[in-house]
């Protein structure tokens, strides 16, 4: 630390303190440490690489799947602008040219099915899977928002 001003003798630190250089020359040291870890390669165990997990490839899907994709999604946002022209609500010419277009989307829907009908029934079955497990985490959601509810007003009361 530092000298006293009265005697002139060197002041004890306290256990555990550490000076602002000392501070630095720990932090570089860590960073060097870490920093040659993360250069290092280190080979693995027989036993160790048997247990190590096959890395899972980033699921691709072809062009024909993602213009599919496209057009299923389009289809449904079409079915919803209808639905609320129905219902009465005002639309903007944007949304209804996206309307006029439907029958447009649905013609290209059928004839990439009937291009590739196994694929077709793959998308559509993985979306519905995706649906209906959307619909159930949010009728659970649902559930457990009006059990909270419940217990509020029982509280209250």
């Amino acid at each position: 630390m530092g000298f006293s001003n009265v005697t002139g003798a060197r002041r004890p630190k306290r256990p555990g303190c550490e000076t602002k250089s000392e501070r630095a020359k720990r932090r570089k040291r860590d960073n060097e440490a870490q920093s040659v870890s993360e250069l290092r390669v280190v080979k693995q165990r027989g036993g160790a690489r048997s247990e190590r997990e096959p890395e899972q490839l980033a699921k691709t899907r072809s062009r024909w799947e993602k213009k599919l994709v496209a057009l299923l999604k389009a289809n449904a946002a079409i079915k919803a602008l209808r639905a609320r022209r129905d219902g009465g609500e005002p639309l903007d010419a944007q949304q209804e040219a996206k309307i006029a277009r439907g029958d447009g989307v649905l013609l290209e829907i059928d004839a990439l099915v009937a291009e590739n009908p196994r694929a077709a029934e793959a998308v559509m079955a993985a979306r519905e899977a995706r649906a209906a497990g959307d619909s159930a985490r949010s009728a659970r959601a649902a559930r457990e928002s009006a059990a909270a509810t419940a217990a509020e007003v029982r509280g209250r009361r």
